[in-house]
């Protein structure tokens, strides 16, 4: 009871008589002193006349733990075609096949890594965290493989792409060209392979 009306006041009215231009270290110090004074009160209790210090030192409370409460952040995502998901202003892969799904991210406070997870719970990649907000994005090599696979497999058939080259017409091609204009098919077929040769290495116009 004495705690939580002490926790009531501070919160209510106490912060509402606050005045607006009071900095933050001023109101830290108007607090402590609230709650020095609160500790010294005389309060009625089932046991008589006492004080919340008194109470306070009654309670015999045990020291903080060693090591931080193991609390685990719980949070769902969806990963996107590229088969990444964001957290913490950073981007993270996940498996190819997991593209465009929920996933859900488990981060336990205090650690360096994060757990990505099935809605089901088979956790399915884990990553070292970077700092928040760097806008980095973190690849496991074993997801860009199987990225660059399914890409590949998926890939049109037939050669790639090859560069510009400069092809002379063929016998289809004249052939039509002289059905269009009118015009008798040339007989010489002028190259322009040595003109190219000798320009390749000029840099000037002289």
């Amino acid at each position: 009871g004495v705690v939580e009306k002490n926790n009531h006041t501070a919160a209510q009215r106490w912060w509402r008589n606050l005045p607006d231009d009071v900095t933050l270290e001023q109101a830290q110090q108007r607090l402590t002193a609230f709650a020095t004074g609160q500790d010294g009160r005389r309060r009625e209790g089932r046991d008589g006349s006492t004080t919340a210090a008194v109470m306070f030192a009654a309670e015999r409370l045990q020291p903080l733990p060693p090591t931080v409460f193991p609390v685990v952040v719980t949070e769902e995502r969806t990963a996107t075609r590229q088969a990444l998901i964001d957290w913490r202003g950073n981007r993270y892969s996940v498996p190819p096949e997991l593209a465009a799904a929920r996933v859900v991210v488990h981060q336990r406070l205090g650690a360096a890594t994060i757990d990505i997870a099935t809605v089901s719970g088979v956790v399915l990649a884990r990553h070292t965290l970077a700092e928040a907000g760097l806008g980095v994005t973190i690849r496991d090599s074993g997801h860009v493989t199987a990225l660059e696979t399914i890409a590949m497999a998926s890939a049109p058939p037939g050669r790639p792409h090859r560069k510009k080259e400069r092809i002379p017409p063929g016998i289809a091609a004249r052939r039509a060209a002289l059905a269009l204009t009118g015009t008798a098919e040339p007989t010489t077929v002028i190259s322009l392979a040595a003109y190219e040769t000798a320009a390749k290495n000029r840099n000037t116009l002289r």
